[in-house]
């Protein structure tokens, strides 16, 4: 679900079971993941130690680049990041 309300359960419920320190990968931070990453990091739950991207459609650092969909269908590309961080604490809910 890469709707921020998705993601941002997503990032709570595994922040119940994730040990303070746990690595955690956060991908389409161009989107509602990246949303939901940056609120949750303001509310100490987790921290970003590194961050690629959002990188535009036509860079060689993007995955999509304009490439076929199945079918031949010319896929749609968006802005592309990742980002690195860890679970800072237990989420409160």
């Amino acid at each position: 679900d890469h709707r921020w309300c998705g993601a941002m359960q997503d990032i709570e419920h595994t922040s119940a079971v994730a040990a303070p320190g746990a690595a955690l990968v956060v991908d389409d931070i161009a989107v509602g993941p990246g949303r939901a990453l940056s609120a949750t990091t303001r509310r100490n739950l987790t921290r970003v130690d590194e961050l690629y991207g959002p990188f535009s459609a036509g860079s060689s650092h993007n995955p999509c680049r304009g490439a076929l969909a199945p079918g031949g269908v010319q896929q749609q590309c968006n802005r592309w990041g990742f980002a690195v961080g860890r679970f800072q604490q237990e989420s409160s809910g």
